[in-house]
C-alpha cells in the first residue's frame, strides 16, 4: 500500500485507501463528483516531481519556495473549505473533532517542509561562512609568510605557491566536496517532502469522502468516526 501513494495518481490512491480503511461502503461516485480537485493536486505532484527529477535544470531554493506557495494555495482553496462547509452542515461535533485532528496533522507537515526549507538555506549560509573563513586564513598565511621572507631565500616565489595552494584547496574543497553534498542532501529532503505531502493529502482527502458519505447516507456518528479513526492513525504512522 506504501508504494501506491507513490507510484499511482492520486485518484487512484484515493480509491484504494478507501477500500483499506472503510471496505464496507462504495465510493465509486462521490470520487468522482471531485475528480476535478483530485486532478488538481496530480497535476500539482507531477509538476513538483518533474523537478526534483530534473534537479540540474532548477534553483533548490526556488524549488522550495514554489513547493510551499503552491502547496498551501491548493490545500486551503479545496481542503480547508471543506471543513468549513462541514461545520456548516450542522455534522455531529465528534466528527468534526476527528476531522480536524487530520487537517492539524496535515498542518504538521506542512510546517515540516517549511523547516526542511531552512535547513537548506542554513546549511547554504555555513557554505558561505566556511567560505569566508578559508578566504580570511589564507590573508593570514600570506601576511605571516610576508613579515617572515627574510628567513627564506625566495619568500615571493614561496609566497605565491601558498596563495595558489590555498586557493586550490578552497576552491576544490567548495566546488567538490561541501556544495555537492549539501545540494544532494537539499533535493533529498525536497523529495521526501513532496512524498510525504502526497500521502497526506490523499489520506485528508479520503478522510472528506468517508465524512460525506455518513451525511448522505445516514450510516451513524459510530461507524463514520471509526473510519477517520483509522484514517488519522494512518496519517500519524505514515507521517513519521
Amino acid at each position: 500500500m506504501i508504494k501506491n501513494f507513490y507510484n499511482n495518481d492520486v485518484k487512484t490512491t484515493v480509491n484504494l485507501l478507501l477500500l483499506e480503511i472503510c471496505p464496507e461502503r462504495n465510493y465509486e461516485k462521490l470520487i468522482e463528483n471531485i475528480s476535478e480537485d483530485l486532478e488538481k493536486f496530480n497535476q500539482l505532484f507531477n509538476e513538483l516531481s518533474e523537478i526534483a527529477e530534473n534537479e540540474h535544470k532548477y534553483n533548490l531554493n526556488w524549488a522550495y519556495k514554489n513547493s510551499q506557495s503552491k502547496f498551501n494555495q491548493l490545500s486551503k482553496e479545496i481542503l480547508e473549505k471543506k471543513l468549513e462547509r462541514k461545520k456548516q452542515d450542522n455534522l455531529d461535533r465528534k466528527i468534526i473533532e476527528e476531522y480536524s485532528v487530520i487537517l492539524k496533522v496535515r498542518k504538521r507537515i506542512e510546517n515540516g517542509l517549511k523547516r526542511k526549507s531552512k535547513l537548506f538555506s542554513f546549511m547554504n549560509s555555513l557554505i558561505s561562512l566556511i567560505d569566508v573563513i578559508i578566504s580570511i586564513i589564507l590573508v593570514l598565511v600570506i601576511s605571516e609568510i610576508s613579515h617572515k621572507g627574510e628567513l627564506y631565500l625566495s619568500s615571493e616565489v614561496l609566497s605565491g605557491l601558498f596563495v595558489f595552494f590555498f586557493a586550490f584547496l578552497k576552491v576544490t574543497l567548495e566546488k567538490y566536496f561541501i556544495a555537492p553534498k549539501v545540494e544532494k542532501l537539499g533535493w533529498k529532503l525536497y523529495e521526501h517532502s513532496i512524498n510525504q505531502y502526497k500521502k497526506d493529502i490523499i489520506i485528508v482527502t479520503t478522510m472528506s469522502l468517508v465524512t460525506h458519505q455518513g451525511i448522505v447516507n445516514d450510516i451513524g456518528v459510530a461507524n463514520v468516526l471509526k473510519c477517520l479513526r483509522r484514517g488519522v492513525k494512518l496519517l500519524k504512522e505514515k507521517g513519521k
